[in-house]
């Protein structure tokens, strides 16, 4: 397996490379855990299914760069009047927001019921990656896949293999096994985040507000962001 420094001017271009391969995988340490990226594509998608062994019924995420993007390929009623705004999502920053795209609310390996999730990153290096890969990856365009949108953002979903009961990974040799064992070709590094690790807590935006799918770190702090932005 082939290892670059996320802060390495070459990660980006080598990321990319891996996308566009025939094994579309790579390994990529987060702040708060290690997670497995691919294209936005079917055989992206596919990849993922086949490292994980995935269990039926499970949707893949994607790494959010471009906030306005995400945010633009909600339905009109996806969310609260409140995150019109530009900038509203950063209140999810370390945290996963799932939206109701436009559309018929169909399923996909990226939709379920006509929602999808992203990650949002805080102001970064990994924003600034997320972004690369977006502006990289504009070739990619496959719309059924997000029930009829375009949209290039690169997928990702924890490293583990799915229902694994130690869940997510979040220590480095453990992460370095899977990789190896699942043939994972290319680990992009970054330093350990600051906080406690462990899967990113994830929120659901609706016309009615927002509840919480899913427990992590950071929860607090970010359901007190929403609730004073919605008053």
């Amino acid at each position: 397996m082939q290892e670059v420094e996320l802060s390495d001017p070459s990660a980006l271009g080598l990321a990319l490379d891996v996308l566009r391969s025939a094994n579309p995988v790579f390994l990529l340490r987060m702040p708060a855990v290690y997670a497995l990226v691919a294209p936005p594509t079917v055989r992206g998608a596919r990849a993922l299914d086949a490292v994980k062994q995935r269990l039926p019924g499970k949707t893949d995420g994607s790494m959010i760069g471009a906030r306005a993007a995400f945010r633009g390929r909600a339905a009109p009623a996806a969310h609260p009047p409140a995150f019109a705004e530009a900038d509203a999502l950063s209140c999810f920053e370390d945290a996963v927001v799932r939206l109701r795209l436009q559309g018929p609310p169909n399923s996909t390996a990226v939709v379920r019921d006509g929602s999808h999730q992203g990650l949002l990153f805080g102001a970064g290096a990994h924003r600034d990656f997320a972004l690369g890969l977006e502006a990289g990856l504009t070739d990619a365009r496959e719309p059924e896949l997000f029930g009829g949108s375009v949209y290039t953002v690169a997928l990702c979903t924890s490293a583990n293999l799915s229902g694994d009961p130690q869940g997510s990974i979040v220590d480095e040799s453990r992460a370095a096994a899977f990789a190896q064992e699942r043939g994972v070709q290319r680990w992009v590094r970054a330093p350990e985040g600051e906080g406690v690790p462990g899967s990113y807590p994830v929120f659901s935006l609706s016309s009615d507000g927002c509840t919480v799918e899913r427990d992590g770190p950071g929860r607090a702090r970010i359901e007190r962001r929403v609730q004073e932005l919605l008053g």
